[in-house]
C-alpha cells in the first residue's frame, strides 16, 4: 500500500513521523478517515504491524521514522551492539589510564586515557538523559475509552 508504513521488528515507540516538507500528526480514525487524500502528507494512525499516512505521499516522496528501538539481544560471546560496542571502549580506556598510573608513566598519558574514558562514560550517561528530556510524543487522544 502506497500510504503504509511497516513498523520495525525493534520498535518500541514513535518520536516523529515526518518528510522534507513537515512533521505529521498522530491522530484518531475519525479525523484520519475525514482528511483528503491528495496533498502534502499531514497525519498518521497505527493499525496492526503498520502506520497509514494520508493524505497518500506522492511518488519520490520519503517518509522518515524517529523512534526508540530495543537492541537486539546478545546470544553469544561474539555478539556486539551500541552498548556492549561503547561501553567496551570505556573500559579500555579505563584500564589504560590505570596501567599507564601503575607503570608510572608521564601523567600526560595517564590524564588523557582517563579523560577518553571519563568522555565515553559521560556520553553514554548523557543519551540516557537526552532520551528522558527530549519532550513528549504527540499522541492522539484514546477514542471510546472515556475520559482519564
Amino acid at each position: 500500500m502506497r500510504n503504509s508504513l511497516t513498523i520495525p521488528s525493534q520498535y518500541l515507540e514513535t518520536i516523529d513521523i515526518f518528510t522534507t516538507d513537515g512533521t505529521l500528526r498522530l491522530v484518531s480514525k475519525d479525523d484520519f478517515f475525514s482528511q483528503c487524500p491528495t496533498g502534502r502528507p499531514e497525519v498518521f494512525i497505527k493499525t496492526g504491524k503498520s502506520w497509514m499516512i494520508k493524505p497518500y505521499p506522492a511518488p519520490g516522496t520519503t517518509v522518515f521514522l524517529h523512534y526508540y528501538a530495543e537492541t537486539l539481544p546478545l546470544l553469544t560471546d561474539e555478539d556486539e551492539n551500541v552498548w556492549s560496542q561503547s561501553g567496551f571502549s570505556a573500559v579500555v580506556y579505563a584500564a589504560a589510564a590505570l596501567a599507564a598510573n601503575y607503570f608510572q608513566m608521564e601523567d600526560q598519558y595517564v590524564l588523557s586515557f582517563q579523560s577518553k574514558s571519563d568522555s565515553l562514560v559521560e556520553a553514554i550517561l548523557s543519551q540516557d538523559l537526552s532520551e528522558k528530556w527530549s519532550g513528549k510524543t504527540n499522541m492522539g487522544r484514546v477514542s471510546g475509552r472515556g475520559d482519564y
